[in-house]
């Protein structure tokens, strides 16, 4: 069966949008953008006491994702993803995700998003993202967030939460339950 030209360009629309958010996410990837920690002057007692010099933050981020999506009462599924952020500051990170969502019907997100660290352990992130469902690509907005915990050696276990909303179908909009197992480097 022969693709259509129109469905072919848009399947390279969406194709070209998750490479430049790859790209965009992974830029930073081959520089060490970390600075040598500061000298420290124990002669004074903030410095003396460590204030001020706490662990540095993993600039890359990769996270393993598994829960459920309810899009009603009457639908859910089970949903797997994987996502990975690039943390260019403590409190920003740009990333990229995509998801498979199985239950009574399929659908796959692909998408990008920035990522807000208000605290260590929290991360709250927005993007925006195409669905396939039903043969056809709609737009997406996602917004969400985690709290992890660190389990030791760059890992972490996070309870997530995710709110898709649709931007042909406002009836369609899917909320996602779930883990998040990560490693920062």
């Amino acid at each position: 069966m022969a693709v259509p030209k129109l469905a072919r360009r848009r399947i390279s629309s969406h194709l070209r949008m998750c490479l430049l958010a790859l790209g965009v996410a992974l830029s930073g990837c081959a520089n060490n953008t970390r600075r040598p920690p500061a000298p420290v002057d124990l002669t004074e007692p903030a410095a003396a006491a460590g204030e001020g010099h706490g662990p540095e933050v993993p600039r890359h981020l990769l996270n393993g994702f598994a829960g459920i999506a309810h899009e009603d009462a009457e639908t859910e599924g089970l949903g797997l993803g994987i996502d990975y952020e690039y943390r260019f500051s403590e409190l920003f990170g740009v990333g990229a995700f995509t998801e498979f969502i199985a239950g009574e019907g399929r659908a796959i997100i692909v998408g990008a998003d920035l990522v807000w660290h208000p605290t260590e352990p929290l991360s709250l992130f927005l993007g925006y993202g195409e669905e396939r469902k039903n043969a056809e690509w709609e737009g997406v907005l996602r917004v969400g967030g985690l709290y992890e915990f660190p389990i030791g050696g760059g890992w972490a276990v996070s309870p997530t939460v995710a709110y898709d909303f649709s931007l042909k179908h406002p009836d369609e909009d899917v909320v996602v339950l779930g883990v998040s197992l990560g490693y920062g480097w």
